[in-house]
C-alpha cells in the first residue's frame, strides 16, 4: 500500500512539473526573440545612422566640390581679370631726339621717328580689330616706331595718313618699313599710297603670295597699271622705301627707290593734277598684316 501511494504521488508530481518546464522554456525563447529584435532594431538604427552619416558626408563632399568649383571659377575670373588688366609694355622712346631729314626738295609735312610716343603729324584711322599705335617692340632707330595691325575679321582697318597742303601737285615720301606678318594670298601689304581725295593715284606694295614688290598707278580711264619691280621682300627685316609722285595729267612722274636703289622712274598718264594726302596702310577692310614704320619724312611741292 505504501508503494502504491508513493508511485501515485510521484506521477502527480511529474504531471504538474512538465508544464512548468515548458512554460519556462517558452519564456526563455521569448526573451531571446525580444533580445534579437532589440539587437536588430539597434543594428537597423545603427545602419540608418551610418547611412545618414554617409549621406551627410556625401553632401559635405558635394559642398566641398562645389566650393572647389566656385574657388576654381573665382581663380579663373581672377586670372581673367589679371590678364585683362595687364598693361602694354612701357614705351622706351628717346624723347628729344632730333627729327629725321633727307636731301629731297619740298615743304616738310611730316618728319618723325615717333620718339615722342605719339603718331605726330599723322591722322590714324582704325575700325574693329585694326590698331594704329606707337611701340617699342620694333624700331629702326631710337627706341620707338609706329605699328599698324590688321586682322582677317570683317571690317578690320588700320592706316595713318598725312594731309598735304592744298594745291600740292607732288610729294616725296621717305621711310623705313618692317612687315613682320603678311596677309592672305591674293592680297598685299602696302608701303606708301598717294591719293587725290578718295582715289588712289599710285602706291607700292608687297604681294602676300611670293613677297614680290609691285607698283600700281591709276590711269585716266579709272583702271590701274601694275609693274613688278623685280624684288622679293623678306618678312621681318627693315627696308628703306622712297616714293616720288608728281601729278601732271598725261605727263605725271612716278619714281621708286628701295634700299637706296632706283627701281622705277617714268612718266605716266594718271589724269590727276593734284595730290591731297600720303597714307601708310590700307584704306579698305581685311588688308591683313603687321607693319612697323620708322624715320618717316613726307614733303610736298
Amino acid at each position: 500500500m505504501k508503494k502504491t501511494l508513493l508511485a501515485f504521488a510521484t506521477a502527480i508530481a511529474l504531471m504538474f512539473a512538465a508544464p512548468m518546464v515548458a512554460t519556462a522554456t517558452t519564456s526563455i525563447n521569448n526573451n531571446n526573440s525580444s533580445s534579437n529584435n532589440s539587437k536588430n532594431s539597434n543594428n537597423n538604427n545603427s545602419n540608418k545612422n551610418s547611412n545618414n552619416n554617409n549621406s551627410n558626408s556625401n553632401k559635405n563632399n558635394k559642398n566641398s566640390n562645389n566650393n572647389n568649383s566656385n574657388s576654381n571659377k573665382n581663380n579663373k575670373n581672377n586670372n581673367s581679370n589679371k590678364n585683362n588688366n595687364k598693361k602694354a609694355p612701357a614705351l622706351v622712346c628717346q624723347r628729344g631726339t632730333p627729327p629725321p631729314s633727307n636731301q629731297y626738295p619740298g615743304v616738310p609735312v611730316v618728319a618723325t621717328s615717333f620718339e615722342s610716343g605719339t603718331l605726330e603729324g599723322f591722322i590714324a584711322s582704325t575700325s574693329r580689330t585694326g590698331t594704329a599705335s606707337v611701340t617699342s617692340d620694333q624700331h629702326h632707330s631710337g627706341g620707338c616706331a609706329a605699328f599698324l595691325h590688321v586682322t582677317d575679321d570683317s571690317g578690320s582697318v588700320a592706316n595713318m595718313s598725312a594731309t598735304l597742303p592744298g594745291g600740292s601737285s607732288g610729294a616725296y615720301a621717305d621711310g623705313w618699313f618692317n612687315i613682320t606678318t603678311a596677309g592672305n594670298v591674293g592680297n598685299n601689304v602696302p608701303y606708301f599710297r598717294f591719293f587725290n581725295g578718295g582715289i588712289r593715284v599710285a602706291d607700292v606694295f608687297r604681294d602676300n603670295g611670293n613677297g614680290q614688290l609691285w607698283l600700281r598707278v591709276a590711269s585716266p580711264s579709272g583702271t590701274y597699271g601694275y609693274t613688278n619691280l623685280g624684288l622679293a621682300v623678306q618678312l621681318g627685316s627693315w627696308h628703306k622705301v622712297v616714293m616720288h609722285v608728281v601729278a601732271n595729267g598725261a605727263a605725271s612722274t612716278v619714281e621708286v627707290w628701295f634700299d637706296a636703289r632706283l627701281l622705277y622712274s617714268n612718266q605716266v598718264s594718271t589724269g590727276f593734277t593734284t595730290l591731297t594726302r600720303v597714307q601708310l596702310g590700307a584704306e579698305h577692310p581685311r588688308q591683313v598684316g603687321d607693319s612697323y614704320f620708322d624715320d618717316v619724312i613726307i614733303k610736298a611741292s
